[in-house]
């Protein structure tokens, strides 16, 4: 479902989806995580966190959830998430490529099978335009 955007608009907006589906995908990941053994980590920044709360909200995550970073500014995106300031300077901060480095940041540093990143540019009433997700995991025999 799309939100109808203003003429200034360059990109496709996306409403979030209810909270009701949020928790259906926070629990349908949690049945996939721990049926795999594997482990997520999340990088948020235009999401400020919702994704990291909405999977704690489900009884039994920390079987699987080990944490996440909200890298809102591109400070913290460097800083805690090892993103490369060249990488924002040519991409943007908004980029996909921004994406990767932030999912591959944080999957490192927390330790986790799965890193997963969104970043994006927030505007009104919980629509996102230009978001990229990104879900870079760790490759077999693959040690940071």
């Amino acid at each position: 479902m799309a939100a109808q955007p203003g003429p200034e608009a360059q990109a496709d907006f996306l409403t979030l989806p209810s909270s009701t589906e949020l928790t259906r995908l926070a629990e349908r990941l949690q049945r996939i995580a721990l049926a795999r053994g594997i482990t997520v980590a999340t990088a948020e920044s235009c999401t400020g966190g919702l994704i990291g709360h909405v999977i704690t909200e489900v009884p039994g995550s920390s079987a699987y959830f080990v944490g996440g970073v909200i890298s809102y500014s591109n400070e913290v995106k460097v800083a805690s998430l090892g993103v490369d300031v060249g990488a924002i300077e040519r991409h943007g901060a908004v980029s996909a490529q921004v994406a990767v480095a932030m999912a591959k940041g944080v999957r490192v540093r927390l330790g986790a099978d799965y890193g997963v990143a969104v970043t994006g540019v927030a505007v009104a009433e919980g629509a996102y335009i230009d978001q990229n997700m990104q879900f870079p995991r760790r490759h077999h025999g693959e040690t940071g």
